[in-house]
C-alpha cells in the first residue's frame, strides 16, 4: 500500500468516525430534549388537573349553598300556603 492510499484511508476512517460521533451526539441530545419535554407536559397536565379539581370543588360548594337557599325558600312558601288554607 502506498503512502497516498494510506493517507486517503486514514482520512476516510477519520471522516466516518467523526460523522458517527456527531450523529450519535445529535441523536442523544434529541432524546434528552424529548424526555424533558415529556416531563414538562406531564407536570403541566398534573397542575392543570389539580387546579381543575379545586375549581370544581368550589363550584360544587357554591351550588350546594344555592340549593340550600332554594330549599329554604321552597319550605317557607309551602309553610305559608299551609297556613293560608
Amino acid at each position: 500500500m502506498s503512502a497516498a492510499q494510506h493517507k486517503i484511508r486514514t482520512l476516510v476512517w477519520t471522516g466516518a468516525i467523526f460523522s458517527i460521533t456527531v450523529a450519535g451526539t445529535l441523536y442523544g441530545a434529541n432524546l434528552k430534549t424529548d424526555q424533558e419535554a415529556k416531563k414538562e407536559r406531564k407536570a403541566y397536565t398534573q397542575i392543570v388537573s389539580d387546579e381543575q379539581i379545586i375549581r370544581l370543588h368550589l363550584a360544587k360548594d357554591k351550588l350546594l349553598a344555592r340549593r340550600k337557599e332554594l330549599q329554604n325558600k321552597i319550605a317557607e312558601i309551602e309553610s305559608r300556603q299551609r297556613t293560608e288554607e
